[in-house]
């Protein structure tokens, strides 16, 4: 019986590097896994649990072997739906599946490297399995090992300068590391029997791994140097690949105990073990990711050069980059339609704004409004999801908003005056900004609610030489922060009561200030940038301790937050090209076509096959809500099939989407359980 055991075992460790022949083989965030209950192996997703799992795949061919992103936006996959693995990459509902490999060698088990930059990789392309490396686009496949014998599933260590990896080049399955150019390769176990399939831990200070020296296949954990290695399952079947949890408290594996392949998940020291999947075919190949939040992205605008610079991610590199603007433009953020953040330009010298909506670089909406000496302002003064502007001018003291972008001024009063500071935020929690002065020689705020050019609340609260801020400190209506340079301490009034809600140290002179949703939990945290250095330091959870830094942009660029990723969107028009109803995927029927406008006004119309249709409309961060949509009353008999039916299928979908995703010219909307249901292409105006 142990010569079964060892048997079924070393196939395991084989097909983690011949993925073309699949086997039988809560911490937070999803586990992504590959699983044969459709009658091949495809990829599926779940949380943490066991629950919600959901195809992503759905070819006649091999897809397994998952592997995240490290920020959750992305799964990197292997596949022979060409007649050859390949490593292939995907959004994380299934979508935007494309090849970033193509040799007519076997290419698989892939890991990504911790900035998200570089895939390690096995390939058999030299007569043997060596371990690869690539960008995460394909390109640069640099070979890292070169052995006779057989080198295989690499995994990178948390802090990016090791990759752990087994190879059989004594005789026997040992586990290495090296560095990641291949250099250093050393054995950090070594045992008569077969050790392999290493794993970092989240924090760098475990490695968890395979073992059968006790003549059963178990997973074992050893410190980075090979030292501490003990055993943390014990069973009769086989239990192997191993995967943390992002927080490192919990692993995820593969268990045969119950008469065919299952994923378990344990604390990591290898108490409550609790199977989490219950199919009659293989479960198995786990990899645990994040899930992305929808949170607050920064912004860098040079006006030496007049080029902005946006990173989506909090990830130090920039995502997208054009040139709008130039010296002398103040620069502002806002929601001008009602869903992403855009930006625009106020030209002091001629008094002209240009607005772009959607992040293009293109002018959307130009027009004179205000002079040199003006300060701008943006906020949503009449309570409908979108922004408009106001300017003060600090020599009369009088204030100018303009609610709809149109270059008219809807109201106008006095209130502060040549010294004061502006400032705008949601003060009753409402969705209704109101403004504030605060006067810098005196330390007093004064609030109005109502934008009525009276004054609701007063305090004092600071002094000349502090810094200004507002935020939502505790997911509600907006707060105000005041940041002493001097000093480098902040000080919070979550309830515009004057008192001191939080206080503490982060940052000094000369460090610039800034408030955002980092988490996508709906509460701010704050941000220093550091012109001298170029470095950001980011404060999550409002505790004065730095949850990241990366140095981004130079002494002279001026900073901005928003939430860039849901542009084009609004005032975009799509043509359905497939959709899924049940889990079975349909296309549209030949000579119908099915539209999707989304309008500025926060209505979706368009032609369904036969009637024409509308519904509301509301975006939050990439989660849509669509409402009950109407169509007109026309019949339909087409003989290229049941157009009535195809109709009724995309109006029931539609009803039912919870989340978009954009690529490229492809839009999907997805179901609660993040399931695409609808598949889009751009239309060509």
């Amino acid at each position: 019986m142990k010569k079964i055991v060892v048997i079924l075992y070393i196939v395991i460790v084989l097909c983690s590097l011949l993925p073309v022949v699949p086997v039988a083989a809560a911490g937070e965030g999803k586990i992504a896994f590959h699983s044969e209950r459709n009658g091949n192996t495809e990829i599926y997703v779940m949380n943490a649990d066991g629950s919600g799992q959901t195809r992503l795949t759905t070819t006649t061919s091999y897809d397994g072997q998952p592997d995240w992103s490290p920020n959750g936006t992305k799964i990197a996959f292997n596949s022979n739906r060409t007649g050859n693995s390949e490593i292939y990459v995907m959004n994380p509902d299934g979508t935007g599946q494309i090849a970033i490999t193509n040799n007519p060698a076997i290419d698989g088990k892939p890991d990504w490297s911790p900035n998200g930059t570089k895939i390690a990789f096995n390939s058999y392309r030299d007569g043997n399995f060596e371990i690869y490396v690539m960008n995460d686009d394909g390109s640069g496949q640099a070979r890292l090992t070169n052995n006779p014998a057989e080198d295989g599933s690499p995994a990178w260590s948390p802090d990016g300068t090791k990759i752990a990896f087994n190879s059989n080049r004594t005789g026997n399955s040992e586990i290495y590391v090296m560095n990641p150019d291949g250099t250093g390769q050393i054995a950090i176990t070594n045992n008569p029997a077969m050790d392999a399939l290493p794993a970092w831990s989240p924090d760098g200070t475990k490695i968890a791994f395979n073992s059968n020296r006790t003549g059963n296949p178990e997973i074992y954990v050893m410190n980075p140097d090979g030292t501490g290695q003990i055993a943390i399952t014990n069973n009769p079947a086989i239990d192997a690949l191993p995967a943390w949890s992002p927080d490192g408290t919990k692993i995820a594996f593969n268990s045969y105990r119950d008469g065919n392949t299952e994923i378990y998940v344990m604390n990591a020291d290898g108490f409550g073990q609790t199977r989490i999947t219950n199919s009659p075919t293989f479960d198995g190949e786990a990899d645990w990711g994040i899930i992305p939040a929808i949170g607050s992205e920064i912004g860098l605008f040079r006006p030496s050069t007049g080029y902005w610079y946006f990173d989506y991610n909090l990830d130090g590199l920039f995502d997208k980059s054009f040139r709008y603007g130039g010296v002398g433009d103040q620069i502002i953020v806002g929601k001008w339609q009602g869903t992403q953040d855009g930006i625009a330009i106020f030209r002091s010298s001629s008094g002209y704004w240009y607005f772009d909506y959607n992040l293009d670089g293109m002018v959307d909406n130009s027009f004179r409004y205000g002079g040199s000496t003006d300060q701008i302002i943006a906020g949503d003064w009449n309570g409908t999801g979108r922004d408009g502007i106001a300017i003060f001018r600090p020599a009369s003291g009088y204030w100018y908003f303009d609610y709809n972008l149109d270059g008219v001024v809807d109201k106008s009063f006095r209130y502060g005056g040549s010294t004061d500071q502006i400032i705008k935020g949601d003060w009753q929690g409402t969705g209704k900004d109101g403004i504030a002065i605060f006067r810098p020689s005196s330390g007093y705020w004064y609030f109005d609610y109502n934008i009525d050019g009276i004054v609701d609340k007063s305090f004092r609260y600071g002094g000349s030489t502090d810094q200004i801020i507002v935020g939502k400190w505790q997911g509600t209506q907006d707060g105000i922060a005041i940041f002493r340079p001097a000093s480098g301490y902040w000080y919070f009034d979550y309830n515009l009561d004057g008192i001191v809600d939080k206080s503490f140290r982060y940052g000094g002179t000369g460090d610039k200030i800034i408030k955002g949703d980092w988490q996508g939990t709906g509460k701010d945290g704050i941000a220093i940038f550091r012109p001298s250095s170029g470095y950001w330091y980011f404060d999550y959870n409002l505790d004065g301790i730095v949850d990241k830094s990366f140095r981004y942009g130079g002494s002279t660029d001026k900073i901005i937050a928003g939430k860039w990723w849901n542009f084009e969107l609004n005032g975009t028009g799509w043509i359905l090209t497939d959709y899924v109803l049940n889990g079975t995927p349909g296309r549209v029927l030949s000579g119908t076509t099915i539209t999707l406008d989304f309008g500025d006004d926060g209505r979706i119309t368009g032609m369904s096959g036969c009637n024409y249709y509308g519904a509301s409309y509301e975006v939050k961060g990439m989660a849509i809500t669509i409402g009950q949509p109407w169509k007109t009353m026309r019949w339909c008999d087409f003989t290229a099939g049941d157009v009535m039916k195809q109709e009724s299928t995309f109006l029931t979908l539609l009803s039912k989407v919870k989340n978009f995703a954009i690529e490229g010219n492809q839009l999907r909307l997805s179901d609660a359980n993040g399931v695409t249901i609808l598949s889009f292409v751009k239309s060509v105006p």
